[in-house]
């Protein structure tokens, strides 16, 4: 007989503490509630799979108990024991043994004939229940007792007897009475209990990802959503799964193998079951976790002439089952990945072969068989590699990149020739560079791909690859420029303007030359483009955009048609670029469906670079429509992303759309952060869109608190005034920022060759939002007489109300013109919209300043007073301070009071204020100085 129990089943992951059970807290309110009630008595069962936290739920019951001062009995089932009859009442009576003197003579027999040392025949089994339910009372009577028993469904059948009898009837007995019960073991749930029992089901989404951050914090977004689909809300797959990735992987900076790994304990729940399961069985659980799509009656036409009988095994062990289609199911997909990790090397690749017989013929299937053969294989095979390598081709073309390059580096391991392996292996490189951007895995195929040929270094596929690398990984604008203009220079198809490794090529160094933001990294492109003859590609001219302030005529009508294009487009690529595009033309939203697609690939199928590509792309969309809250929700996402892969391009684009939001709140300090973190990776590395991002943010902070002349020097170092330089990506983003600073810095001349300059580009023919800015920009210069006419046009483009943030400024500037020309009445309205869209938008400074021209136009207070005269003296110096873009420790420092201090100080300050953070007291502090004023 063995003692109290002090060890965890195979069930448990580690204990949480009580109360903090994630995902679980109506379980734990019915355990709280049946232990608040012990005075009275009660029964409760919950039943579960393994590992779906039922010893968990048990700890919990066991700490809830002694902390409410009740007598503990725990006990746990065990397999080994189940035949020895009451060694389940044994374990739970142990602990109060010596009570068991004080019973009468007739009970205290029964116990010691029974579970004790005692002589004679066995009682009968009514005595038995009876004296220990005496037992029981008398120690409820002193304090109270909790039975509490896991896996019960591995007790004794007597000890079963006696507690089924006992939980029958526990009310007003003051015993409480909690067990578990492992729902995959045999089925013997109907016999252990009469009481219902309450199942427990997988974790949510959301409790699952809330364990797996407790549990292993800093995990990256993809092995985040890998881990949570391999589990589906199993807690102890949560917990153990990560275990076994090492560090490069759980930072996703190494992709994850095609099957995780199993932990001890995890093996521990599966081997017990898998192994005693019959040959033909386990072959038949192999070929289904190799592939489970094929129905069984695809599967019996093989050699092994497996039948439905060899499944039954697995459905009694609660392993797998025959779905109504036709097809096995695993219970849960951990069952998988056991079969696979208890298989060996040669049952495995006896499985593909068998497999690949069975699709043998198929023209459905040829992907399939192509893949069961390759696995098959042992040595190099010629006709196999080719064969991969054209159903690779044909994956590329649906989108699956990532399987594309699987079946790529397959058929370059079986290609005898060392030719061969380095053109497949580079083939496999470049998907992964454009679309899947597994940079170790890329790296790695090319570093073979240089192994196996000298000449390497001439591959323009290869350099393609190479140079996305670069760029993606290190940022590094100017080696990968020259890397892949010399590789286009030696190329011996350069002139051809239909061969598809060129044009991937040419679009790989307008990335290169989109980053780096210098005029002279694009000559190399013009002469690339020029030997294609005099009208390129569609392809080639929708994506590739070397100036966004002169697009050709050409581009807009080829657009439209590339979009429309996208509704059945599968590849990632094609979308990426098309979307890239529609950017000029305000146009993401029409791409939105298919880069939504391209994100949900790119989390299932692996295409993670081409996703995120999408997902920079839908912020921005996000920013221009108005919608920030989503934008910065989806920033941030796209920067865990982006930082997890070590994407710094990407990641800098993210911290874009975020600076420019703070900026327009008014956020400073936020503003500061963004910009200093960009310009120190942006400058080294020569990538001048990305340290024009921080002057594009500087200029929007600038002129939110009014500070026109800050706005116009940083607007300048965009493109200077009177030019729209080519290789100045934001030039038209920032146009009516440098109008308005210039008119607002007494630099009319300045404006007005701006305005010049703009209008000889003709960006108003871009878009209705480019038509609107350009109108507003020319009324900013325009003689009084002509300027209203100007905005009034201006606000008249169709479908304004699309660019909320866009609109307003127009409304302000509009308002704030009619004013100074003494229309009050006629101003009003313009700034009251100004305002309200602003106030919408969370710009507060922007909000500010439209309700300081309203004040000026005779209009009532809208905006709530803010009394600085609830502030003490320290309070509004801290505040003065704290607006001015100091920090905590900078304003300790200044007024020698902690930063503590300062902190509870600002506290106080926001309710007063009526702000919720820091960003609102510049303006908030401005707007009570004009009030006062």
């Amino acid at each position: 007989m063995r003692s109290t129990p002090s060890g965890l089943s195979s069930d448990s992951a580690d204990p949480a503490e009580c109360g903090q059970l994630i995902g679980r807290e109506q379980e734990l309110r019915l355990i709280r509630d049946l232990i608040a009630g012990s005075a009275t008595g009660g029964s409760l069962l919950f039943a579960g799979a393994a590992g779906i936290g039922r010893t968990t739920i048990v700890q919990a019951a066991v700490r809830l108990a002694n902390r409410a001062g009740l007598t503990v009995l725990p006990a746990t089932g065990a397999e080994f024991e189940s035949t020895i009859s009451f060694a389940g009442l044994h374990q739970i009576l142990l602990p109060v043994w010596t009570d068991v003197a004080g019973l009468s003579p007739l009970h205290r027999h029964a116990m010691e004939a029974t579970i004790g040392s005692g002589d004679g025949p066995p009682p009968d089994a009514a005595l038995l229940v009876d004296a220990t339910r005496t037992l029981l009372l008398r120690l409820a009577q002193r304090q109270g007792v909790a039975v509490v028993i896991d896996d019960l469904q591995w007790m004794d059948q007597a000890s079963i007897a006696v507690l089924t009898a006992l939980a029958d009837d526990l009310a007003g007995t003051g015993i409480t009475y909690l067990a578990t019960v492992n729902t995959d073991s045999p089925a013997r749930e109907a016999e252990l209990h009469s009481i219902p029992a309450r199942r427990l089901h997988p974790l949510s989404e959301q409790a699952a990802g809330r364990l797996l951050e407790l549990r292993h914090p800093g995990l990256g977004s993809e092995v985040r959503w890998r881990l949570l689909a391999e589990a589906q809300g199993n807690p102890l797959a949560i917990v153990e799964l990560p275990l076994s990735l090492d560090e490069s992987q759980r930072r996703s900076a190494r992709a994850l193998p095609p099957d995780l790994p199993l932990t001890w304990r995890l093996k521990a729940v599966f081997e017990p079951r898998l192994a005693p399961l019959p040959e033909a069985t386990r072959r038949l659980l192999l070929m289904t976790a190799l592939d489970g799509s094929l129905p069984l009656s695809v599967l019996a036409e093989g050699p092994s002439e497996l039948t439905t009988q060899d499944v039954l095994p697995a459905d009694a062990a609660n392993l797998a089952v025959v779905n109504t289609d036709g097809r096995i199911s695993f219970r849960h997909p951990l069952v998988r990945t056991a079969v696979l990790t208890m298989s060996t090397v040669r049952e495995r690749r006896r499985a593909h072969l068998e497999l690949s017989e069975v699709l043998s013929g198929r023209d459905d299937q040829l992907e399939r068989y192509a893949w069961h053969l390759a696995q098959a294989a042992t040595e190099a095979d010629e006709a196999t590699a080719c064969r991969l390598e054209n159903t690779a081709q044909a994956l590329a073309h649906q989108g699956r990149a990532s399987a594309a390059m699987a079946l790529l580096s397959r058929a370059a391991q079986l290609s005898p020739l060392a030719v061969d392996r380095t053109r497949r292996n580079a083939a496999a490189a470049y998907l992964g560079s454009e679309q899947t951007g597994d940079v170790l895995h890329v790296s790695g195929l090319l570093e073979e791909a240089r192994r196996n040929d000298p000449d390497f270094h001439d591959s323009l596929v290869a350099a393609t690859a190479a140079a996305s690398i670069l760029l993606l990984r290190d940022g590094d604008v100017d080696a990968a420029h020259a890397l892949l203009v010399n590789a286009i220079e030696r190329y011996d198809r350069r002139t051809d303007p239909h061969d598809e490794p060129l044009l991937e090529a040419i679009h790989t160094l307008t990335m290169v030359c989109v980053l780096g933001g210098r005029a002279y990294l694009w000559k190399a492109y013009h002469s690339a483009v020029q030997r294609l003859g005099p009208r390129p590609p569609r392809a080639l001219m929708v994506s590739a955009q070397p100036d966004s302030a002169r697009v050709s005529p050409d581009v807009s009508d080829a657009l439209s048609p590339a979009i429309a294009a996208l509704a059945g487009e599968q590849r990632p690529g094609p979308v990426v670029r098309t979307a890239a595009a529609a950017y000029h033309f305000d146009r993401i939203g029409d791409c939105s469906t298919a880069m939504r697609r391209v994100i949900a690939d790119g989390r299932s199928a692996g295409n993670i670079a081409s996703a995120i590509s999408c997902m920079v792309l839908l912020a921005v969309d996000d920013w221009l429509s108005g919608q920030w809250s989503r934008c910065k929700s989806r920033a941030l996402e796209t920067l865990d992303l982006s930082v997890a892969h070590g994407y710094e391009p990407f990641a800098a684009s993210c911290r874009y759309q975020l600076g420019l939001i703070a900026a327009a709140r008014g956020d400073d300090e936020t503003v500061q952060e963004i910009t200093h973190q960009v310009a120190r990776w942006a400058v080294p590395r020569g990538a001048m869109l990305a340290w024009s991002y921080t002057a594009q943010i500087s200029t929007l902070a600038a002129i939110a608190h009014g500070n026109f002349e800050q706005a116009y020097q940083h607007a300048i170092t965009i493109s200077p005034a009177g030019r729209l330089d080519s290789h100045a990506r934001l030039a038209p983003l920032v146009i009516m920022d440098l109008v308005e600073s210039a008119v607002r810095t007494d630099r009319l001349a300045q404006a007005q060759a701006h305005v010049i300059a703009i209008k000889a580009c003709d960006l108003g023919a871009l878009s209705p939002r480019m038509r609107m800015l350009q109108l507003a920009c020319e009324a900013l210069v325009a003689d009084d007489e002509d300027a209203g006419a100007l905005y009034e046009l201006a606000l008249s483009v169709q479908d304004n109300h699309s660019w909320p943030f866009d609109l307003a400024r127009v409304k302000l500037a509009y308002g704030s013109y009619l004013r100074r020309r003494r229309m009050s009445a006629a101003a009003r309205p313009w700034l009251t919209q100004a305002r309200d869209l602003f106030d919408e938008l969370e710009a507060t400074p922007f909000a500010v300043r439209a309700e300081r021209e309203l004040l000026a136009a005779g209009a009532k207070r809208m905006m709530p007073e803010i009394a600085t005269g609830q502030l003490t003296a320290q309070e509004l110096e801290v505040a003065q301070l704290a607006a001015a873009g100091l920090t905590n420790k900078e304003i300790a420092e200044r007024l020698s009071i902690s930063a503590r201090t300062v902190s509870t100080h600002l506290y106080k300050i926001y309710p007063k204020l009526r702000i919720n953070n820091r960003a609102g007291l510049r303006a908030a502090l401005a707007l009570q100085s004009d009030t006062e004023d």
